[in-house]
């Protein structure tokens, strides 16, 4: 943000503002912004700290107000199609009124327009490709910086704004452009593995050096305009002297593709960088070699959560993808009273993480490369070999079981940590739960089904009510009640001893899929989330007609999964890559 105490960042179709470092006492501060249709490429905040504005894949751009932190809506000022393709960057007049945008349009690449109406002050041709930056000059005169991949630097003054001069300095992709604070100069950042810098009110070069091993993504300026940092794809993050960009330091990430950084910002609390495998590292430029903050998160959709109640923590399974073939699995775990995750020691799924289970202290997932791994709160610990792609899987206290593709369950224990045995079902099975005393297995069905077994998989009832596909299922802490949901959006509470029904018709308030149920510790209370984004909290101890909480687009997507961290609070997950903390 212009004050250089927030970080601002787009996640899929939210806008996301944050603090940079956890606060003592409490977890990171964030609010988000849900308003795009599609996902967020381009934010920036104007500098009255009154209004924000995004861009998103369609080309679309939003302002919106953010001066009401603790606001649930933002209002939105301005929605305007500005180009037919995705906006890549977005920059302010140092007066909030004027806001420019380029990305990869048709006709044009980059334009100026006003901040409330979208009228247009100046279409900023010369372009023949994609622009990836744009930079308004923050002091007057007012100047417009553009950098493409037609390997040109454009340089516009105005308003109405009109071409100037034209860069060919750089041969390869220019990926970034940007002002120095004072507006004396503007610096460029390429694939060519130079930074230029020019003339803040002329547009002229002035000077230019290869400065990495490998392409430049980004280039950030001090506050005092006298230094400026650049993130590489050699894997370093390097501060240079704005005078004749004479190298001051350089920070080492590591050797591995993952370390390649291809972001970065100048704050107040440091320099921040962002690296191709998704850690933000938090580094001081006067001491490079310090230890550094270093912050992950998860930018695909989340699959699944487990709470640890021993040691207080949550654990997220989900996949990183670097290019459109990568596909490996992620889990990392988060201490909420401050908002920070940490990633397993050792090697974990090399596909994404489909579902979790606790069994005891030991977080058991299975995943797409078709293995069964058992991992602590610190580290994998056993990987085991399926043989078969795995659908589901369930604990109980001792107990657990993977429900495949193939129709089998196969069934492990804490002690072993390997398939100890495969038992055959005669029909097709969506989920699995287990009670916590281990004595009994229900199975959910294709034929809208549950299927309840003993620990020898003989079969004790099958509970036939659902005109949908089963799709979860969740055992009471007592094991006295089975709840089941869905895809006919309808919710059933069963006595498994029985075989019988305890509540039924919880039919219409989700709208979609019901995807998962978690139990409070207690007993006396349990969560639904489903495909509409819904969040339900219902009464178990009371009669059931109603959801006693519900959380209408808890997320801006399907809920993958719901826990109880306590009595009275619950974490969520989504395919939008964020989890939620909620007091129920």
């Amino acid at each position: 943000d212009p004050k250089r105490n927030l970080l601002i960042y787009g996640l899929d179709r939210s806008a996301v503002i944050r603090e940079i470092v956890p606060q003592e006492g409490r977890p990171i501060w964030c609010m988000m912004y849900h308003g795009h249709s599609a996902a967020v490429t381009a934010i920036e905040m104007a500098p009255n700290c009154c209004w924000v504005a995004s861009g998103d894949q369609n080309g679309v751009v939003k302002v919106w107000a953010c001066d009401q932190p603790d606001a649930k809506v933002f209002p939105t000022k301005l929605e305007a199609a500005v180009m037919g393709g995705e906006i890549t960057d977005i920059s302010w007049s140092a007066d909030s009124t004027r806001i420019a945008a380029c990305g990869d349009g048709k006709s044009f690449m980059a334009k100026v327009m006003m901040w409330d109406s979208g009228n247009s002050v100046g279409e900023l041709v010369c372009h023949t490709k994609k622009v990836n930056s744009i930079a308004f000059k923050p002091t007057r005169p007012f100047r417009v910086a553009t950098a493409g991949e037609d390997c040109l630097v454009n340089f516009y003054s105005g308003p109405p704004f009109k071409f100037t001069n034209t860069s060919k300095k750089h041969e390869r992709f220019v990926n970034m452009v940007r002002f120095s604070p004072d507006g004396s100069q503007f610096a460029t950042a390429s694939s060519d593995m130079y930074i230029a810098l020019f003339d803040g009110k002329e547009g002229t070069e002035t000077i230019s050096k290869k400065v990495h091993k490998g392409s430049l993504f980004a280039v950030a300026w001090s506050p005092d305009s006298t230094k400026l940092v650049t993130a590489s794809g050699d894997k370093t993050v390097k501060i240079f002297s704005a005078v004749d960009l004479s190298e001051i330091s350089s920070i080492s990430f590591g050797n591995a593709i993952l370390n390649m950084q291809v972001g970065c910002v100048w704050t107040i609390h440091g320099i921040l960088s962002y690296s191709l495998g998704g850690e933000l590292a938090l580094s001081q430029p006067d001491a490079p070699d310090a230890k550094r903050l270093v912050q992950l998160g998860h930018n695909r959709a989340i699959s699944d959560l487990v709470w640890l109640p021993n040691n207080g923590t949550l654990v997220s399974s989900s996949y990183s993808a670097i290019d459109e073939t990568s596909n490996t699995g992620c889990m990392r775990v988060w201490k909420l009273e401050s908002g920070i995750a940490s990633c397993m020691e050792g090697a974990g799924h090399s596909s994404r993480v489909l579902k979790m289970a606790l069994l005891g202290d030991t977080v058991c997932s299975v995943g797409g490369d078709d293995c069964l791994l058992f991992s602590s709160a610190t580290n994998h610990i056993t990987k085991v070999e399926l043989g078969v792609y795995p659908i589901c899987v369930a604990c109980g206290t001792n107990l657990g079981a993977v429900l495949n593709s193939n129709h089998e369950l196969q069934f492990f224990s804490a002690a072993t940590k390997k398939i100890d045995k495969t038992h055959k079902l005669d029909f097709s099975g969506t989920c699995v739960a287990i009670s916590s005393n281990d004595d009994m297995i229900a199975v959910g069905s294709g034929d809208n089904a549950i299927y309840l077994l003993n620990v020898e998989c003989g079969r004790k009832h099958k509970l036939e009510k659902h005109s949908g596909t089963v799709s979860c299922l969740a055992f009471s802490p007592a094991g006295d009640k089975l709840v089941s949901g869905c895809a006919n959006k309808e919710i059933v509470v069963w006595d498994p001893k029985a075989g019988s029904i305890i509540t039924k018709g919880l039919q219409g308030f989700h709208l979609a899929r019901v995807s998962c149920i978690a139990w409070n510790a207690s007993g006396t209370r349990f969560a639904t989330g489903g495909v509409d984004a819904a969040v339900l909290v219902w009464e178990a101890m009371n009669e059931l007609k109603a959801p006693h909480v519900t959380l209408r687009l808890a997320h801006t997507g399907p809920i993958t999964s719901v826990v109880f961290v306590d009595e009275m609070s619950i974490a969520t997950a989504a395919v939008d890559g964020s989890i939620r903390t909620w007091t129920v």
